[in-house]
């Protein structure tokens, strides 16, 4: 092991300024543009997700076409990997997704739902040629795109509190959220960035974290509050439980610990202190959820769900028509509200299986790499919580975090060193 791999510490993905200071200056700004643009498009990804009022939603459409071109022209397969089964299943999730219009209960839904795996497919392209040429480089350039991304949402919903600017149908209960967003999109999104700032080196980054969870909790989601947990738990006890021998990463190892915990203290504390009463209460009922409670009808849409897939297991109901048939069964015009039974339901046992597929090897990437990249693994955790209680099948973030999983879970042996040297 060289001097550089051993002063690695835990929370550190960045192995140094992005450049590729030995290539030509041509092909150097080309390589750093590609860094660039895969940084905006995961901060743009983060952020779209909720405000699609603000056109961030254009602005990624905008920013596919030189990204995935871009991507293509500056490839070099600098890191060793094998079959990327994320991606694979992906792309025939996306192949299942537009062959359903045949069958669907809602063509012209499911014609234009199709698409939008389509065109989160093509985005996948570009980041997975990113990463197989510049491995660590560009996990840390997705990461700081979440990062941004992350706190510009939080900003956002802090700024409609302030503005006292509520959901719109839930005005009464005063929950806030960025524009016309679900609040249960934000809060998860939120808590699904907040590791990657509390593992960071310095304090000052573990800092930004507080707004971030202050926003969360604004929204007054219970699904937010829920993914919060694995999030505590595991910035609280991956740093301890993983040892190392080198005293520098000990000390690093306890101050995220100890940081960490203020961080969420101080966090709670705002929150709780700001939070309308309304908010406070919605939050505070999470324990009769658990005691006879529906989720807000979400047990109800799941039950609907499940029937409807052991009756027509095989292909399912058509792309984008769970909405359609959880009216026709249950009177709500919702999404199933759970994203196992959201492929099921849509497109069947293959579409369950798939998605397996990928979270089991999303799931294996993240152990493997859990001393390197330990806010994957915990970010995976956020994602599984908040998936169950939500329909993120198309979601352009899951897709974004889980293609990383997939890479990491590839990549071969000692190839991430050999790609930074070659860079």
């Amino acid at each position: 092991m060289t001097r550089t791999q051993s002063v690695r510490s835990l929370a550190g993905t960045s192995p140094g300024p992005i450049s590729a200071s030995n290539l030509p200056p041509s092909s150097e700004l080309g390589s750093r543009l590609l860094l660039l643009l895969s940084s905006v498009y995961a901060a743009v990804t983060i952020a779209s997700n909720a405000t699609s009022h603000l056109h961030f939603a254009s602005t990624q459409k905008i920013l596919s076409a030189p990204f995935i071109l871009l991507a293509i022209v500056k490839y070099r397969s600098r890191v060793k990997t094998s079959l990327n089964w994320v991606f694979a299943s992906f792309f025939a999730i996306a192949v299942l997704e537009l062959a359903s219009v045949y069958w669907s209960i809602v063509p012209s839904t499911s014609a234009s739902h199709a698409t939008v795996f389509l065109f989160v497919l093509a985005g996948c392209v570009a980041e997975l040629l990113t990463l197989k040429n510049f491995g660590r480089k560009a996990i840390r350039a997705l990461s700081l795109g979440m990062m941004v991304g992350g706190e510009l949402l939080a900003i956002l919903v802090l700024w409609a509190e302030k503005n006292h600017t509520y959901a719109a149908s839930e005005a009464l209960a005063q929950r806030v959220s960025a524009g016309s967003a679900n609040p249960n999109d934000v809060a998860i999104i939120l808590a699904m960035v907040t590791p990657l700032f509390l593992f960071e080196k310095r304090a000052s980054t573990r800092l930004l974290a507080i707004p971030l969870i202050v926003a969360g909790m604004f929204t007054g989601s219970r699904t937010g509050i829920l993914c919060l947990v694995p999030a505590v738990f595991g910035v609280l006890l991956i740093p301890t439980l993983l040892g190392h021998a080198e005293a520098s990463r000990r000390r690093l190892n306890r101050r995220i610990v100890l940081q960490s915990a203020a961080v969420l203290v101080v966090a709670t504390v705002v929150a709780v202190r700001t939070l309308p009463a309304s908010v406070l209460h919605r939050l505070s009922s999470l324990a009769s959820q658990f005691n006879g409670g529906t989720f807000t009808g979400r047990t109800i849409l799941w039950k609907t769900a499940w029937q409807g897939f052991l009756t027509r297991p095989l292909q399912g109901y058509g792309s984008g028509s769970s909405p359609a048939f959880e009216f026709r069964h249950s009177g709500f015009y919702l999404v199933t509200h759970d994203t196992f039974l959201a492929f099921g339901l849509e497109i069947g046992l293959a579409g369950v299986v798939l998605f397996a597929i990928a979270y089991l090897t999303v799931l294996r990437g993240g152990l493997r790499h859990v001393r390197e990249f330990p806010w994957y693994l915990v970010m995976v955790a956020v994602i599984t919580v908040g998936m169950t209680a939500t329909a993120w099948d198309y979601n352009k973030v899951l897709w974004l975090v889980f293609v990383i999983g997939g890479f990491l879970a590839s990549v071969s042996k000692g190839s991430l060193d050999e790609a930074e040297e070659q860079t």
